[in-house]
This record gives structure tokens, C-alpha cells and sequence, in this order.
């Protein structure tokens, strides 16, 4: 051990003589390995806000539908069932209630509920008072969208009017929720808690007016009628969309067995719309933001690597006379290329601890201004001295070589 011993006393020696420029080494190692255990640092932090972003995002949405090739096809395994109400035609349902009960009871769904359109052209106006007989009143020039939708629908759009549980009654009410922008062209008051004697007619057809809709897909220019109301005015639900709110994360699960809880005999004809794979695009960019960081902590590193190794053939160069007097003492070429190496390896090592500190220390700054939640992991503390030595070591290891080579005689005539 007295070699080691010696190796040591002679970088302190060295370190004293030399204090500008170990200062300068160290600060640029600390400067490039802090700025990658930051860059690391941050991205993490990025992917992992970025990750809890997407679950929370709108991705949640799922909606079934009747595939085209389905509605072409005029075979009776379509057409699952005949479903009469009493005193009206047939209604040929695919969306059957207990299927809609079956998709509500999957793990994961926060709702869901069906919606049919109607046909277009579709007038509505309403009358100024409550006798359907008088002739005064508002009437919209120009067609508006008028859709049958259960409770659950309206629900999966986190629209909950106290009066929806009328949209699912199994004999409908001849009621009807109507969008804000409607509700102003008729002169039905939109910030009124109850609305009663405001009643509209769809196409000469009286309902009475339960609510108004301020959000979703009817707020604007649309009127909501029960789902069973428009079933029997279409006949059928081909045209019908199932529309199903997950948990965050939980639509793609939930869109592989969606269509067997719906249509058990026949999910083939049922077509989901793509749920965003989360895991994969979380994946991609935790990826992306690693290899970003990895990058610019790269540059850093190799411009470091550079300082160094030009710093250490500047101080081979000026040291000649002593690398002289020390292979003239006894000295081999391996002694002078240790000498170099522990020197560029020790700065590095150095430098790469404190940049560990500073790095951290700047990435918990990060979280905090743009209050995401820290991430460190420990291995960002062993990461700084790690790669420090190594980098040390890398720009050591040409300037050693060359003060190895340097013999007594050439030394002496330098000096």
C-alpha cells in the first residue's frame, strides 16, 4: 500500500500547486455530469407527468356501434331480436337492455347509455302558451338535430339533469331536454331551476320541455328525446351508439370485451372505436424524453472529456522537467501513466459527486416551479462519481500515454 500511499501525496502535491486549474476540471466535470443527472432527472419527471396527463386526458371514451358490413347484411342473425311495444309496430333491437346492464356492470365503467338518431329534417317550434291550440309562438326555420338517448348517455358526458330518469322509462314520456343555444331561439329560460308549460313540438308532435342542456353533444343546437321514443319512430337500432366512459386507463382493456358483453352470439358485428393504447404511449415517451436526455448529456460529456484531456496534455507538457527527474530516479513508464490517470480520475470522480448534488438539487427546483412531483432515484447519486471517474479516466488516458514515453534524456534537454 505505500505505493498508493505515494500516488496519493503526489496528487495532493500536484492539487496544491496547482489549485486554478483542478478548480476549472472540477467544474466543468460537475457542470457536465450534473447537467445529465438533471436531463435524466427532468425527463423522468416529464414522462411521469406527462403518463398521469394522459390517464387523466379524454381518452376515456369508448363507442359501439353496428360494423357497415353488418347493416348490409340482411341475415336474421342480425337482427337479433323483435322487440314489440304494445301498440306499435316491431322495433328490431341489437342494443337490448340487458346488454346495455351487462356493459355497466364491466369494471372500469363509470357509465354509459345508448343514442339514436332521428331522421333529418326535423322541424321543432313551440307554442307561446301551454293551449296547443294557439297560433302564436317561436318556430326554427331550418332543421335542427333532434336524437333518442338514455339517462346513461347523457351521464357519459357528465350531463346529469334531475329530470333524465324520464328518458328511460320503458313507456316513454312525451318529454324532451333541449340545448342552450335552442332553448334561447325559443324563448325557454335557460337559467330557470323548473321549467314548467314550456312544451315544443317536434314535427307537429307535443312534448313537454324537463330541462336544458348546457353541455355535451346537445348543448348548442340538439333536442333530447327518450331513446325508446325514437327506437319506434326508426323501427330499428342500427343506426344506434353505444356510448361507454371508463376509468382513466381502462378503455382499452374494456374495449376488448365490450362487444361480447353487448352481443355475446354475434360480437362480429360490432365494431368499438380505437381506445388509445395508453401503455404503449406511455412507453414511447418515457423513450423519446431517455433518449433526449441522454443526448444532450452525451454532448456534455464528450466536451468534457475534450476540457479534460486538453487540460492534461497542457500539464504534461509543462511538467517534462519532472516526469524527467522522476524516470531518472527509478520511475517506470507505468508509474508516470498511473500518475496521470489517478490525477484525471480522481477530478473526474470529484467533479462527478458534486454534479450529482447539483443535479438533484436543480431537478427537485424544477418540480418545484412547475409543481410536478419529484423523482429521484438513487442511483442518480452513484451515477455522478461513476461517471465522472470514467470520463476522467477516458481524458486521461492519451495524455498519460504520451508522458510514459517522455525519457530522461529529452526531458533534461527541455528543461
Amino acid at each position: 500500500m505505500v505505493w498508493l500511499r505515494d500516488l496519493l501525496s503526489d496528487l495532493v502535491i500536484d492539487y496544491s500547486g496547482r489549485r486554478s486549474r483542478v478548480l476549472l476540471l472540477l467544474v466543468a466535470v460537475a457542470l457536465s455530469t450534473g447537467s445529465l443527472v438533471t436531463a435524466v432527472g427532468v425527463s423522468q419527471m416529464a414522462a411521469s407527468q406527462i403518463d398521469a396527463d394522459i390517464a387523466a386526458s379524454g381518452t376515456d371514451l369508448l363507442t359501439v356501434e353496428i360494423a357497415p358490413a353488418a347493416v348490409d347484411d340482411a341475415s336474421p342473425d342480425v337482427v337479433v331480436e323483435e322487440a314489440e311495444r304494445p301498440g306499435e309496430g316491431a322495433s328490431a333491437q341489437i342494443f337490448l337492455p340487458e346488454a346495455l346492464e351487462r356493459v355497466r356492470a364491466i369494471d372500469g365503467v363509470r357509465a354509459a347509455g345508448l343514442r339514436l338518431p332521428m331522421s333529418d329534417g326535423i322541424h321543432v317550434r313551440r307554442n307561446a302558451d301551454a293551449d296547443e291550440s294557439s297560433t302564436l309562438g317561436y318556430d326554427l326555420g331550418s332543421p335542427v338535430g333532434v336524437f333518442g338517448a338514455t339517462s346513461g348517455y347523457l351521464a357519459a358526458y357528465h350531463v346529469t339533469p334531475e329530470e333524465a330518469w324520464m328518458l328511460d322509462a320503458v313507456d316513454p314520456y312525451d318529454v324532451a331536454l333541449v340545448g342552450e343555444g335552442i332553448a334561447e331561439e325559443l324563448g325557454i329560460p335557460v337559467a330557470a331551476k323548473e321549467l314548467t308549460g314550456y312544451r315544443i313540438y317536434v314535427d307537429d308532435h307535443a312534448y313537454e320541455v324537463i330541462g336544458v342542456v348546457s353541455s355535451g353533444p346537445a348543448a348548442a343546437s340538439g333536442v333530447v328525446l327518450p331513446y325508446r321514443t325514437a327506437l319506434s319512430t326508426a323501427g330499428t337500432d342500427r343506426d344506434a351508439t353505444l356510448l361507454v366512459r371508463t376509468e382513466p386507463g381502462a378503455s382499452r382493456p374494456i374495449s376488448e370485451i365490450v362487444r361480447e358483453a353487448v352481443l355475446p352470439a354475434r360480437p362480429d358485428v360490432l365494431q368499438v372505436s380505437a381506445a388509445i393504447d395508453l401503455a404503449t404511449l406511455r412507453t414511447g415517451v418515457n423513450e423519446q424524453l431517455s433518449r433526449l436526455a441522454g443526448a444532450v448529456g452525451g454532448l456534455l460529456l464528450v466536451l468534457t472529456v475534450l476540457l479534460i484531456a486538453n487540460s492534461m496534455i497542457v500539464s504534461v507538457m509543462a511538467r517534462t522537467a519532472e516526469i524527467g527527474l522522476r524516470r531518472a530516479l527509478g520511475a517506470s513508464s507505468l508509474d508516470i501513466s498511473v500518475l496521470f490517470l489517478a490525477d484525471g480520475g480522481v477530478i473526474g470522480a470529484l467533479g462527478g459527486l458534486a454534479g450529482s448534488a447539483l443535479g438533484c438539487a436543480a431537478t427537485v427546483g424544477i418540480a418545484i416551479v412547475n409543481g410536478w412531483s419529484a423523482v429521484l432515484h438513487p442511483w442518480y447519486l452513484v451515477a455522478g462519481p461513476v461517471v465522472g471517474l470514467l470520463v476522467g479516466i477516458v481524458a486521461s488516458a492519451y495524455p498519460s500515454v504520451r508522458a510514459a514515453r517522455i525519457s530522461p534524456a529529452e526531458a533534461v534537454r527541455v528543461e
